[in-house]
Order: C-alpha cells, then structure tokens, then sequence
C-alpha cells in the first residue's frame, strides 16, 4: 500500500500556486486596493472641506441677519425719518466685509375706503435697507439681504410694517408693475 505520508509534498496542478503563495494578495490586488482607498479619501476630505466652507457662508449669513435686524431697529427709532437724507450708506464696526446701505422713498398709497378710519394716509415712507456680506472667507465675494419696511410719515413706530424686498403692505403690487390697476380704467 502506497498512501502518502501526511507531511509528503502534494501534487501540484498547473496554474495554481503552491499553498505558500496561494494565501498572499498579488502585486496587482495590492495596487487596486490602495487604488480604491486613495480615491475614497480624496473624496471625504472633499466632502469635508465643502462641509466646512457651506458652515462658514451660513454663519456670515446669520451675523447679516442678526445685523440687519439691528441696523432697521435703530433706523426705525428715529422720529423724524423724513427728514433725512433718502440715501445713506456705512459699515460695520469690528467686521470688515460687512456693510449696509439705506434708501428712504416715500410712496402714494390708496385709502382704505372705510368712512370711520380718520388715520387713512395718503403717503407712506418705504425704508429699504441692505446688507452686504462677504460668502467666503475673502471679502471679494459678497452676497446682499435686503428688508423693507414701511412706517407713516406721522413717525409712530407702532405703525412699521416689515416686509420682503419687493413686497408692499397688505400684499398690494408694487407702483407701476404690471398688473397694477391703472386709474379711471378700472381694470
């Protein structure tokens, strides 16, 4: 009887390695792996750096916010508003990039149409005021928030509607856009 001993070479068949070399990666494996791994670091760090770069714009947006806010509060506590100057501009102190320019337009707006509403103004002042703000880190890049408010010439702060830049009080179009009813025609 002739069996093999259990530590007897085996046979080897063609085209496949000896069990030493069959339990290692080839070169080539080796290559595609760290192929793989390079081009999934890549793109975490790219991922990162947009993640970082996103949190940084929407962080100088809230500072213009939070500013903005400020900024038409102040505006707003002047009793004489009409009295000034329809254009003013400045920058924030302590925050270079940042800045903000103010428009005073006064506006005909129509009555209400109630006979008991003696407070019923023929004119009204629209206060624009906007923003600039840098998106990156750089300055040269910038981005603009704008808010309107409206306030009767009569100086009452009780009486200042806020509204979107390029919206009227009580939803009415802006003067002179289309759709806007043209006197006498009724339509």
């Amino acid at each position: 009887m002739n069996q093999p001993r259990w530590g007897a070479p085996r046979e080897r068949r063609p085209g496949v390695p000896s069990g030493a070399f069959r339990r290692a990666f080839t070169l080539i494996e080796l290559m595609v792996a760290l192929a793989i791994l390079a081009v999934a670091l890549v793109t975490l760090i790219l991922s990162r750096n947009t993640s970082i770069a996103e949190a940084s714009i929407a962080k100088n947006a809230r500072l213009s916010y939070t500013l903005l806010s400020a900024k038409m509060g102040e505006i707003l506590s002047v009793k004489d508003l009409e009295q000034e100057s329809p254009y003013d501009s400045g920058s924030f102190e302590g925050l270079p990039g940042y800045s903000w320019e103010r428009t005073i337009e006064k506006e005909e707006v129509a009555g209400t149409g109630d006979p008991d509403n003696n407070r019923d103004p023929k004119e009204i002042l629209k206060i624009t005021l906007t923003v600039h703000y840098p998106i990156e880190m750089t300055e040269e890049e910038q981005a603009n928030l704008s808010l309107v408010a409206y306030r009767l010439k009569d100086g009452d702060d009780a009486n200042a509607v806020y509204a979107p830049a390029g919206a009227t009080p009580a939803g009415q179009p802006l003067p002179g856009a289309e759709g806007t009813p043209k006197e006498g025609t009724g339509k």
